[in-house]
């Protein structure tokens, strides 16, 4: 070799061209493409400014909202709209309210000017033409209307002129009604109809914001809602692009930092040893330990860096495939294509860091040995002082995430301090188990092997508690809060009861009860007092305390008899408790305060606790009669009428009546089931996308263990050794690091869970693994493990043995 450069060419051609090389480098290829393309598909889920400006403004330049106030047959945009002129501003009124048609369904009713579209990229006319007469309307295709259809009880008869496609809410059920049509609804519709509102939504260009905002005052706006709704152009293009996925930083945000990471010290532990291998080797030929370091240093950190550039542009592609894929799934349009920069600058330096620190720190017994060998100690006290961080960071974070922490999406941050926490067990762990005694020839010998490559089966398993501690911590919080939402959930009524209820704090009309009857065939209700103005309450916020005039009124409601000390409690003016919370259900027979809203208490009263169906229990915490309600202070409530023992039918025709009988629908309270909750698409596919790197890594990393039995088993394969004693050794010493991380992981992430279920109430999160995602991603992993595990220790000879021996 004539001179250094040259010899450092050659000597870095052939160690990029050697197997161990490139092997090493795979986990940072595979944890640099996965990670891509989660990061690209959580950014696709969310709008840029562009869009979110497109949804929300269309050609405006500010917009602002208040409450349901228009009544029905009531012009209440006109005026606004002329109001907004008078400012000097050019804009127009929406009106908008959720309404049920006459068939049941459920749609969004918007009122506007669609001749000129002022919202041109949010709104496509697909077939007929926009409306432009009051009572025309244009609907999307999720309603499924053509030709005319009703909606308030046939108060309102619409005409069908269009379908358009709202491309911000693909699913929804929209009707875009022209304006006008909420105003030529009869004069009488107000008062049938006492719950049904429509919003106002301003929008306008040019003007002063406060002129404009004076003047919807004076057209009857409430000026301080106005004011806090008010959104500008500008507020919406320097608002950051934000996704879902953001909620949930167990998904993105910490994988995306964290498994670069971990994936290069695993790829430094296991290059060390095929770059010690290959220093002594040459440096027994003379090889100048300088030219030696550097092309070592240069190999290493050229392989990596064509590794991750290489690996992240195949993220790239994948992620620009997912995101064609996206539209199917989602509701509206994809994000915009951003390359994540960010990802990729720290991937690429954590692999150089791993490359320069492993070729500076391999040992060997070329000359200059010294030199090499200060600063391999020098790496391994940086390691030694490293390591106690994660566990440090791992209580920092775990600390600020039980601090103050009220929602489950916070919870991220505890199921991570729980992970890196128990990180700082894997050592003592996987000491603990190799030393001990075992009559065992292959057990021995695979704990003796384990020992001399300690800190390589470390980090394999705190890389495996990680991955598999964050995805199973995923799974088990998004399933959970899921079923929190589901629990919280519960029909209007209970099976077979239909309640007549009143709706504007007034007992229900005769003519509506009649109207009812007449329409559903249903006769013989009972008197029940809802809660009025001035209700009691067994605490403050508690549900409201019904009444009726009789204990058989009260038995029809519960839908069972009294026991004799139920009886004995309201005969001496007392109250059951009906509520389902534990401070609602006192134990036995006691004497309580009721309240007042204003927080007055009353005198006490004995109570005692009834069982009543769920749906009850949800809205009502006790019940009693209407002389002890006023003797006790409170305001007797409206009344309303309860049928019982319905058959299923009959539960069936009262929901029709509900949009026939000329009054307002919600009158009427009859059993529906609530409809569940789902995790959103993109919470989901991040999710899986977790779990299927988890499951890679795991695989990787058991090669990279499996890959120190290699020299071993190819030598005593050599001097006959049979392959099973081989298989059981390599069964033993890769197994335990990937057990001991499975085993971590689950316990720290059903620890950290468990927390959380503690700490916040149970309408927010429950104890509600997913079993079925859990043993799935377990099975994966360890099925990954075994063949990355067999798959490295089969590839051994005896020539290679020999040679590394």
């Amino acid at each position: 070799m004539r001179s250094h450069p040259r010899a450092m060419r050659i000597l870095m051609a052939g160690m990029l061209r050697n197997r161990s090389l490139r092997r090493a480098t795979a986990l940072l290829g595979v944890t640099t493409a996965l990670a891509t393309m989660l990061v690209m598909l959580s950014t696709a889920t969310a709008l840029s400014p562009s869009q979110r400006i497109a949804r929300d403004l269309g050609a405006a330049e500010r917009t602002t909202n208040w409450g349901a106030t228009i009544r029905p047959g009531v012009d209440g945009a006109a005026p606004l709209a002329l109001a907004m002129k008078n400012a000097d501003a050019r804009g127009w009124v929406q009106l908008r309210t959720p309404m049920e048609l006459d068939n049941g369904a459920d749609v969004w009713f918007l009122e506007a000017k669609w001749g000129a579209p002022p919202f041109a990229e949010r709104y496509e006319l697909r077939s007929g033409r926009w409306p432009t007469r009051p009572g025309e309307v244009a609907v999307t295709q999720a309603t499924g209307l053509v030709g005319s259809f009703t909606m308030m009880s046939g108060t309102a008869d619409l005409r069908v002129v269009g379908h358009a496609t709202d491309r911000f809410a693909t699913r929804n059920s929209t009707v875009m009604a022209a304006p006008g049509t909420w105003a030529a609804l009869p004069p009488d519709a107000g008062s049938r109809f006492p719950t049904v509102r429509a919003s106002p939504v301003a929008y306008w260009s040019g003007g002063d914001d406060q002129r404009v905002i004076n003047a919807l005052a004076a057209g009857g706006a409430p000026k301080g809602e106005i004011t806090a709704n008010l959104t500008r152009r500008e507020d919406l293009d320097s608002r950051p692009v934000e996704s879902i996925l953001a909620n949930y930083p167990l998904i993105v945000m910490f994988p995306q930092w964290i498994l670069p990471l971990t994936a290069a010290l695993v790829f430094l532990f296991s290059v060390r040893p095929y770059l010690s291998r290959f220093s002594a080797v040459l440096g027994s030929l003379g090889v100048p330990s300088a030219t030696l370091r550097l092309a070592m240093a240069g190999a290493t950190a050229a392989a990596s860096t064509l590794t991750v550039t290489l690996s992240a542009a195949l993220g790239l592609v994948l992620g620009s495939l997912g995101r064609l894929l996206l539209p199917l799934v989602l509701s509206r349009p994809v994000g915009p294509w951003i390359a994540p920069t960010g990802l990729f600058v720290w991937a690429l330096a954590t692999a150089l860091t791993a490359a320069v620190i492993a070729a500076f720190s391999a040992d060997s017994d070329l000359p200059g040995r010294r030199a090499l060998t200060r600063a391999a100690a020098g790496m391994r006290r940086l390691s030694a002082g490293l390591a106690p961080a994660v566990p440090v960071a791992g209580a920092v974070i775990l600390a600020y995430g039980l601090h103050g922490r009220s929602t489950a999406e916070d919870g991220s941050y505890i199921v991570l301090g729980s992970v890196l926490l128990a990180t700082a067990l894997a050592p003592l762990l996987l000491t603990f188990i190799s030393t001990r005694p075992s009559k065992a020839v292959d057990r021995r010998l695979a704990n003796r092997i384990l020992r001399r490559t300690l800190t390589r089966a470390t980090v394999v398993t705190a890389t495996l508690t990680l991955a598999l501690g964050m995805s199973i911590g995923v799974a088990t919080m998004l399933a959970s809060v899921t079923q929190a939402a589901n629990d919280a959930k519960f029909a209007p009524m209970p099976a077979g009861q239909v309640l007549l209820n009143p709706t504007t704090g007034t007992s229900v009309p005769t003519e509506v009860r009649r109207a009812f009857e007449r329409e559903s065939g249903l006769t013989r209700p009972v008197s029940i007092r809802t809660a009025g103005d001035f209700p009691l309450l067994l605490r403050q916020g508690s549900e409201p305390v019904w009444s009726a005039a009789t204990q058989a009124d009260i038995e029809t409601w519960a839908g069972a008899a009294l026991t004799p000390e139920q009886e004995r409690v309201l005969r001496d003016g007392g109250v059951l408790t009906t509520g389902a919370t534990p401070g609602d259900i006192p134990s036995g027979e006691l004497l309580i305060q009721l309240f007042t809203p204003d927080g007055r208490a009353t005198e006490p009263v004995p109570t005692t606790h009834m069982n009543v169906p769920r749906e009850w229990a949800g809205r009502v915490s006790g019940i009693t009669l209407d002389r002890t309600y006023s003797k006790l202070g409170g305001t007797p409530g409206p009344v309303g009428y309860l049928y019982s023992g319905l058959s299923e039918q009959e539960s069936l025709d009262a929901l029709q009546a509900a949009n026939t009988f000329g009054y307002d629908s919600s009158y009427i309270w009859a059993y529906t089931p609530p409809e569940p909750t789902s995790t959103p698409v993109a919470l989901t596919l991040g999710a899986w996308l977790l779990a299927a790197l988890g499951v890679l890594l795991v695989t990787a990393s058991a090669r990279v263990i499996a890959r120190d039995l290699r020299a071993h088993a190819a030598s005593l394969s050599a001097v006959g050794v049979p392959d099973s004693f081989l298989g059981r050794v390599v069964v033993h010493y890769v197994g335990l690091p990937v057990v001991t991380g499975v085993l971590l992981a689950v316990i720290s992430s059903g620890v950290a869970m468990a927390a959380l279920v503690m700490i916040l109430p149970a309408t927010v999160i429950v104890w509600a693994p997913p079993m079925g995602s859990i043993l799935g991603i377990l099975a994966l992993s360890i099925g990954g493990a075994a063949l990355g595990g067999w798959s490295a220790a089969r590839q051994a000879s005896p020539t290679e043995g020999l040679a590394q021996g």
